[in-house]
């Protein structure tokens, strides 16, 4: 018999945008949502990571989002990554994200 939990068991898929297209990332986070998952997120790195080097495409993180909101009903999503760096420039030239990231240390 299980034990009652106070947080039930989550499930999110993170889907990284690099070396893939848009319509191929709608896909996904458009399966994901009708399978039952209960997130989905990207990242937000300025250049690719891995094996394949940094020289692959990769779409920007924040935009990312827009089109996750426009593919899905009813996931919440998010971006795993924000560069810190990034965020900074964000907070200077876009005061909306200051209520979404973390301030300088």
């Amino acid at each position: 018999m299980l034990p009652d939990v106070a947080h039930p068991l989550r499930l999110g898929l993170k889907n990284p945008g690099q070396d893939t297209t848009i319509p191929a990332l709608r896909d996904v986070w458009r399966i994901a949502d009708e399978a039952g998952f209960d997130h989905v997120w990207d990242f937000d790195h300025l250049a690719s990571i891995g094996a394949g080097g940094p020289g692959r495409p990769v779409h920007e993180g924040w935009a990312l989002q827009a089109a996750m909101a426009e593919a899905t009903r009813r996931v919440r999503i998010g971006c795993m990554v924000t560069g810190e760096r990034l965020a900074t420039f964000n907070r200077r030239h876009y005061p909306g994200i200051s209520r979404l990231t973390p301030p300088d240390r």
